[in-house]
């Protein structure tokens, strides 16, 4: 039986849901976008804020300004009305009390509780109080969301009833857009792009990575044009300049300290780059040749029009961002643009860049990837450094946890190439189940790599 057969033989569109809000309200939001209805009263069950412990109203809010609309989101849901209820989440009198009595107010009807979020205490005494409450005239579900298996689980009171227990598929059935999932976790994305900058140069600068000879030809042209030696042990500034090897095997070690060129200075410079990623750059941009690396931003300035990416911003002092993207944010592209060529892009959101706050600068995800309502958070590096890909790993790790909850799967893209035993040293740490971490072998099919890992996260054939 599946679940629209169960909502018409059993009327499990709700007069009452009752949602109890915890840490992460994104079950909350599937729940209710599933089964609330336009008779439905919607009660929000959350915990206050008490002296220096931190409550649930923060979340409380953030969840019923998507739900209702208010937030700005367009992933309303349908309900008569809306109300919150605020409890001692530990307190279970307080608990079984104000539930039992909202419970008794409806004359007749169906409820519905969402035990999914809230502390043990509060799903507890929230559920043995609506169960006593829901006398003659009055049905009473229970609904879990299952984070392993991405199911919904309906229970009818008293068991024994038929049907019960009732386990349904719907990760598929929640088209969820990754601005809605910030908005429920009352967080915005300044930063969002879902077209890929600059993908047939992505695509050219992967292919150097290919191989060690055309990745240290591409290393040092990327020093050679952004970066100025700082320092280095046993060598002054003037020795580094007088040799391209020890200039090039300081920059690629990160012993020295970076600074980047001044925008001005570079836009002056002739535009020198290997020829496969010149060629990319004119098909990019539709442009070219380019005499300058002022050319190349003219270029792009009218490629894009009103629309011109900070790489391309000439307001910046430094040329700090066309040179970070050049040194690493290509991979963040090149992974977008190879995932949007599989089938499984059309089903779902995906976005690079994902800047995390008011200006973008609360954390990133690298690039993002939804499917249903479960977020795949993947982090990616050109770093071969264990050290610091686990620690981007285990950085992206909480953060995808932190807004997608136990459902969000974690992958990490890097240029480590022992990625099978990054996986053993971390298991201790995290969920390994939840992990995926790719080697540099991994990236010249990375989006069929990464269809392959969505589609058996999601519980989807292979």
């Amino acid at each position: 039986m599946d679940l629209d057969t169960l909502r018409a033989r059993t009327n499990t569109t709700p007069n009452l849901l009752i949602l109890l809000v915890g840490e992460n309200p994104l079950p909350n939001y599937v729940v209710a976008k599933l089964l609330s209805g336009k008779q439905t009263t919607l009660i929000l069950v959350y915990s206050p804020d008490r002296g220096q412990l931190p409550g649930t109203g923060a979340a409380k809010d953030a969840l019923k300004g998507v739900l209702d609309g208010s937030a700005g989101e367009t992933a309303s849901v349908p309900f008569e009305a809306m109300e919150t209820l605020d409890v001692d989440e530990s307190d279970a009198h307080d608990v079984a009390t104000k539930v039992a009595e909202r419970v008794r107010r409806l004359s007749a009807g169906l409820v519905l509780m969402n035990y999914t979020g809230g502390t043990k205490a509060m799903a507890t005494h929230a559920y043995a109080a609506a169960r006593e409450a829901c006398t003659d005239h009055k049905d009473l579900y229970g609904c879990y969301l299952d984070a392993r298996r991405l199911q919904l689980r309906l229970e009818r009171w008293p068991l024994g009833n038929i049907p019960h227990s009732a386990p349904f598929d719907v990760n598929q059935r929640v088209d969820l857009k990754f601005e809605t999932m910030l908005a429920i976790h009352g967080r915005v994305g300044p930063q969002l792009r879902r077209q890929p900058l600059l993908p047939n140069t992505a695509t050219a600068i992967a292919t150097l990575h290919q191989h060690d000879t055309t990745r240290q030809t591409y290393q040092r042209w990327l020093a050679e044009t952004f970066f100025k030696p700082w320092s280095w042990p046993g060598a002054n500034e003037s020795d580094l300049r007088a040799n391209p090897d020890l200039q090039f095997w300081a920059y690629s070690k990160g012993a020295c300290a970076l600074q980047w060129q001044k925008l001005k200075k570079l836009l002056e410079m002739s535009f020198v780059s290997p020829p496969s990623v010149n060629d990319a750059l004119q098909a990019d941009l539709h442009a070219g040749p380019f005499a300058t690396w002022a050319d190349l931003f003219e270029a792009a300035q009218r490629f894009y029009g009103a629309h011109v990416p900070d790489i391309f911003s000439k307001r910046a002092d430094k040329a700090d961002r066309i040179g970070k993207w050049f040194e690493g944010q290509w991979l963040e592209d090149y992974v977008l643009w190879s995932w949007l060529a599989q089938p499984e892009a059309a089903r779902g959101d995906a976005l690079a860049g994902a800047g995390i706050g008011p200006t973008g600068d609360d954390f990133e995800i690298d690039v993002a990837l939804v499917r249903g309502y479960q977020l795949f958070g993947i982090s990616c590096t050109t770093d071969t450094n264990k050290g610091l890909c686990k620690s981007k790993l285990l950085e992206v790790y909480a953060r995808a946890e932190q807004l997608g909850g136990a459902e969000a799967r974690v992958g990490l893209i890097s240029f480590y190439d022992k990625p099978e035993a990054l996986t053993r040293e971390v298991a201790g740490l995290v969920n390994a189940q939840r992990l995926k971490i790719f080697g540099p072998g991994d990236l010249p099919q990375i989006g069929e790599h990464l269809a392959e890992w969505v589609r058996a996260s999601s519980g989807e054939q292979l």
